[in-house]
């Protein structure tokens, strides 16, 4: 396809390598520590990370995001952006530790005061891992940041295990964050042999605040996207059916963070080659499309088939009221993909203002939409989210044609086939279920029913779109290893 873009083949396997180890080990520790700790402590960390996630990702995280976009990053550039970053993480540190006592009584969850604390310093670890990590994102330099994922999560892990063996029920979560995060910070600076710079430069905030304000309020309204609705959910719930809640979006985020953030991630510095006039972006934008809507769509369909096998098999009776939320939240990343693909458009060609808009517009529907329906249930708020996410797909295509220039119709089916081949293999593998469960048994039913799933996905794809099972060939031996 001419002018399309064909993605670094390194770059891209070590973000994959990252984002696959990064979510294989959160799942074999959900595996271990889930069914002894039961959903209500998920609940808990998951009312904290609410605030504390906020300030720890969205405040600190604008500066390096700046980082990516400027032209040029000097040493002043990153001086100037770990000040900012570091005084955002501060004051957040405090509000954190202001807020711990007010939210604690909201929710009626004593417990909820000192985990605040504890975990109010988690700002300041990411105020100065920020910089560091925009600049090896810039270099495309993935390795150093897919060896501090998985060291930190590691060493987290064991520690969270170890605290949850001795009894210290939702503890064992927090020590594992913390742990985590204060790890991620040592290896990453060992990795970079560099102190960090901490000067202040008035040209240099000129050349950053205009992004780093888009991207604030962009983070701002993603943040509010995902994680607002917890709260009017831990409020209608309580902390039990919320950790069920969190079940459901941290699975969906394994895909997203595995299928759709390395693709996306490189492509986003690739596409700075592009105008949002050029005649190419529309090419660039429907490869990518392609690239990733051929995995993620059957990865999606399929797991969300196989979801209620999976909680029986590994977590047991106290879970399995997850199963239809997951199952309609996982459905979510066929359109999550679409915004992925975007925001690698808006975010290369730096349109941050309308990336800013579009996350608002997603932050303010999920929140209506979870006020409108929590009180018809967990599942009627996933049927509900699902239905929002699939309409704005299909509007944010229609607002990029003014702003990029691009093909909506033409966007719109290009993963038509892959789609049309997931849902065949979805029906397939739903089906199976039954006829196979007396014979593979407990444990051999999920390996059967993924053979069955990726055999049926295969045979689709010749059927109804050859041309993409020969894509998908070439891009998954590709990227088969990272160099």
């Amino acid at each position: 396809m001419a002018n399309a873009i064909s993605p670094s083949v390194a770059p891209v396997a070590w973000v994959a390598v990252e984002k696959i180890t990064q979510q294989v080990l959160w799942l074999v520790l959900f595996l271990i520590l889930a069914p002894k700790l039961g959903p209500a402590p998920y609940g808990l960390l998951s009312l904290t990370m609410v605030i504390v996630g906020f300030c720890e990702l969205v405040l600190t995280e604008s500066a390096g995001e700046a980082l990516l976009t400027v032209k040029t990053a000097t040493r002043g550039h990153v001086g100037t952006a770990n000040i900012c970053s570091l005084a955002a993480g501060v004051g957040a540190a405090a509000l954190i530790c202001i807020l711990a006592k007010p939210f604690a009584l909201m929710f009626h969850a004593p417990e909820l005061f000192l985990m605040f604390l504890a975990l109010a310093p988690l700002p300041v670890l990411s105020a100065l891992i920020s910089s560091p990590v925009a600049m090896l994102k810039r270099e495309a330099r993935f390795r150093p940041l897919a060896v501090r994922s998985a060291l930190g999560l590691s060493l987290g892990g064991v520690c969270g295990i170890a605290a949850a063996l001795a009894g210290a029920g939702v503890w064992a979560l927090v020590i594992q964050v913390v742990v985590q995060r204060a790890a991620e910070l040592l290896i990453l600076w060992a990795a970079v042999r560099e102190l960090p710079a901490f000067t202040w430069s008035t040209q240099c905030f000129r050349d950053l605040k205009d992004c780093a304000g888009n991207v604030f309020f962009a983070r701002s309204m993603s943040w509010c996207a995902g994680q607002a609705p917890r709260l009017v959910l831990g409020w209608f719930l309580g902390p039990a059916g919320l950790g069920l809640f969190t079940l459901a979006q941290r699975l969906t985020d394994v895909l997203l963070q595995i299928l759709l953030v390395p693709a996306t991630t490189v492509a986003r510095l690739e596409m700075r080659h592009y105008h949002a006039s050029h005649l190419g972006l529309n090419a660039a934008f429907k490869t990518l499309l392609l690239d990733v809507g051929s995995i993620a769509f059957p990865a999606c369909v399929g797991l969300a088939a196989i979801t209620p096998a999976l909680l029986h098999a590994g977590l047991g009776q106290r879970w399995l009221g997850a199963a239809v939320p997951t199952q309609l939240t996982i459905l979510t990343v066929a359109p999550w993909t679409y915004f992925y693909c975007a925001t690698a458009v808006t975010m290369g060609v730096n349109l941050s203002r309308l990336e800013a808009q579009i996350q608002a517009m997603l932050g303010v529907t999920a929140l209506l939409v979870v006020l409108v329906c929590s009180q018809w249930g967990l599942a009627t708020v996933c049927a509900s989210l699902l239905v929002r996410l699939t309409l704005l797909a299909v509007a944010l295509l229609f607002v990029l044609k003014r702003y990029a220039k691009v093909d909506p119709l033409e966007l719109l089916i290009a993963p038509l086939g892959p789609a049309v081949g997931a849902c065949i293999m979805g029906a397939a593998v739903t089906f199976a279920g039954p006829f196979l469960a007396p014979v593979a048994g407990r444990y051999l039913l999920l390996p059967g029913l993924v053979v069955v799933g990726a055999s049926v996905y295969a045979v689709s794809l010749c059927v109804f779109a050859p041309k993409e099972l020969r894509r998908l060939a070439t891009l998954l031996v590709q990227r088969g290893a990272p160099t």
